[in-house]
């Protein structure tokens, strides 16, 4: 296992590669984006610290002490994949407290931006992804995963960090066999 883990580590990051020599411009190694505003570099900025939050791949571990609670709004709402409703962040925190026994750790993601809005102090980003994580239950085993985002975030002035307001999206559904 820990043979193709290796292998699939490297096929993502010749993809990366290749992905590079056409002229990408990059924010942070995982986000593939080219000419972009400094208003829009900061969104992507924030996207990609969130998607690291948990201190994987070269990013500070938001997770200890709620920091990651920090790039949510205090009136944000989110409709997590697989949540029966909609969460606001009391909620956020409680499911990601149950979720921290059994969730597993990221190995490495690619975010790939399709458009980027943003007016006033209002910012969205639609994007896919790539992931590639294993879980506590089966640490051998690498889960690889792909899907799409629209993530929405606010912030209190120009300049000012962002801060999630909202997101949906999720996981594609695996190929039909």
């Amino acid at each position: 296992m820990k043979n193709m883990h290796g292998r699939i580590l490297l096929a993502l990051s010749i993809g990366f590669l290749s992905f590079q020599a056409i002229g990408a411009d990059s924010v942070d190694k995982h986000v593939a984006a080219k000419n972009l505003t400094a208003d829009e570099a900061s969104l992507w900025r924030a996207v990609d610290e969130y998607w690291g939050r948990s201190g994987c791949c070269g990013h500070e571990n938001l997770m200890a002490n709620k920091k990651w609670l920090e790039r949510v709004a205090d009136d944000g709402m989110v409709w997590n994949p697989g949540a029966a409703g909609v969460q606001n962040k009391s909620s956020m925190e409680m499911w990601q407290k149950a979720g921290e026994e059994f969730g597993g750790k990221r190995i490495e993601y690619e975010l790939y931006p399709q458009a980027t809005q943003i007016h006033g102090n209002v910012g969205v980003a639609y994007y896919r992804f790539r992931v590639v994580s294993v879980s506590k239950t089966e640490p051998d085993k690498l889960n690889v995963g792909q899907g799409r985002y629209v993530d929405v975030f606010v912030r209190d002035r120009p300049g000012a960090q962002w801060k999630y307001f909202t997101w949906i999206g999720g996981s594609d559904a695996p190929p039909a066999r």
